[in-house]
């Protein structure tokens, strides 16, 4: 039986957007499709939007494991952040580790997996795994087993695509795993704020709001968790109290903030938010964490 593999690899999760969709399972996808022209709104499934083709397949590996970053390691995390995020809106709070933990893995994912963040990973293996290809031949003969080829040049042939595809699968779980950020996360305060009827929140291609780094007292993430909900997580409990003591004010930064860092789409429920969109897509600073 052939594997189906993915080859729309979608970087905002379907069932995340999915949470912004209207009766008929559509989404509003708001996108400015030239630098200067303005925000256009197009009604889209959440499948059909948020996503590259291929951005994480290993093509040098086999047919098994060609699409392990889509198909194992990012289900992995999705299927489990479905499960939290599903729970989370219904109750307002994640009580349990493993609620805490999968929705953490959740939110760091989706700082690291935009197709720019995959590109600046890949540049970066790639220009080490050549250093190492050339310290090895220079070394080749004095390095080599009897068990591998006479010359460094059929070595290379033999092993380079392959070891530079499996490394770089490794690198990218590594970079998922969150360098103690996540139980940093899990760890701090948290709380789900419910926004009244009559509001909504957007989210983007970048949803994840963060400001500045995790050892300072001012540290806070920002994600919206649906058009009615959004999660907030600080170091400390005045910080807490500090954001959300006024829940439009929340509202506004919010939805100002997760459009202005967009790439290259916004997501709302309805068109009312165009012009608001219109004034701040791509007109902000893109965040990276790298």
């Amino acid at each position: 039986m052939k594997i189906q593999k993915t080859i729309k690899n979608h970087y905002i999760p379907i069932f995340y957007t999915k949470k912004w969709a209207n009766i008929d399972g559509k989404i509003i996808e708001f996108s400015r499709p030239y630098s200067e022209s303005q925000v256009i709104d197009r009604r889209k499934y959440p499948s059909a939007t948020g996503f590259r083709k291929n951005i994480y397949t290993l093509k040098n590996l086999s047919d098994e494991t060609t699409t392990w970053i889509e198909d194992f390691l990012l289900k992995t995390i999705d299927d489990k952040a479905a499960v939290a995020l599903e729970y989370i809106i219904k109750n307002s709070e994640a009580d349990t580790d493993e609620l805490r933990n999968s929705f953490a893995c959740l939110l760091f994912s989706l700082l690291r997996r935009n197709p720019e963040h995959i590109i600046k990973m890949r540049s970066i293996w790639d220009e080490g795994h050549s250093n190492v290809m050339s310290t090895l031949e220079h070394n080749y003969l004095e390095l080599r087993s009897s068990q591998d080829p006479q010359t460094f040049e059929s070595f290379r042939k033999k092993y380079e695509l392959n070891s530079a595809d499996a490394g770089f699968a490794h690198f990218v779980y590594l970079m998922m795993s969150g360098d103690g950020i996540i139980e940093h996360l899990i760890n701090c305060e948290w709380k789900f704020v419910e926004i009244q009827k009559g509001s909504s929140l957007l989210t983007s291609d970048r949803p994840v709001i963060f400001n500045s780094g995790a050892a300072y007292q001012d540290f806070h993430i920002l994600f919206a968790c649906g058009p009615n909900n959004i999660f907030i997580a600080t170091n400390n409990i005045h910080e807490m109290n500090r954001i959300t003591k006024n829940k439009n004010k929340l509202l506004r930064h919010y939805n100002d903030i997760v459009s202005r860092q967009a790439k290259d789409y916004v997501y709302g429920c309805d068109i009312s938010h165009l012009k608001f969109i219109d004034n701040r897509l791509n007109k902000g600073i893109v965040q990276c964490f790298f």
